[in-house]
């Protein structure tokens, strides 16, 4: 079960589609980000490591999250754009 000492992750204020976990203290872009790093079922669901569930770090000017990794059709397109 991934339970860091202090939340690897913080927002000056949850706003938007934000969400924080209460088993953890992770801040996660959406709730389907959420849901990734949550493992199990019902009442025996744990918190695995967000980078270990494929996510990566996310930043905004309220702080830091967890987010889904851009597409790769997204990543294709911003190396045309740049």
């Amino acid at each position: 079960m991934y339970r860091p000492d202090k939340p690897q992750t913080a927002v000056a204020r949850l706003t938007g589609r934000l969400a924080q976990c209460a088993g953890c203290g992770a801040v996660f872009s959406s709730t389907s980000a959420f849901d990734q790093h949550r493992h199990g079922r019902a009442r025996t669901r744990v918190c695995q490591d967000p980078a270990a569930s494929g996510l990566v770090i996310g930043e905004r000017n309220t702080g830091t999250f967890w987010k889904h990794p851009p597409s790769a059709r997204l990543r294709t397109h911003l190396q045309h754009v740049a």
